[in-house]
């Protein structure tokens, strides 16, 4: 315990791994699986600090939608 990957770092590997897959498959509809934590993480840096880490209890859905011209929107959040 107490060696666990610093709040950054995970929001920046999720991050990758979403623009990476999303990069693939361009137009497509993705789902997302993962852990709350770093979802919490994921979601706050995708929406520019407008989601909380804090909320969705242990099962929650959150839809993202592509930006035009980059970025994010998002059309659900943390709905459990």
């Amino acid at each position: 315990w107490g060696r666990f990957e610093p709040h950054e770092s995970i929001a920046e590997r999720m991050v990758a791994t979403v623009n990476a897959r999303v990069a693939e498959n361009p137009g497509q509809t993705l789902v997302f699986v993962s852990h709350g934590g770093p979802v919490a993480e994921c979601l706050n840096a995708l929406s520019g600090g407008k989601l909380s880490t804090g909320c969705g209890g242990m099962t929650a859905m959150s839809i993202l939608k592509a930006a035009p011209g980059g970025g994010w929107d998002v059309l659900l959040a943390n709905d459990s």
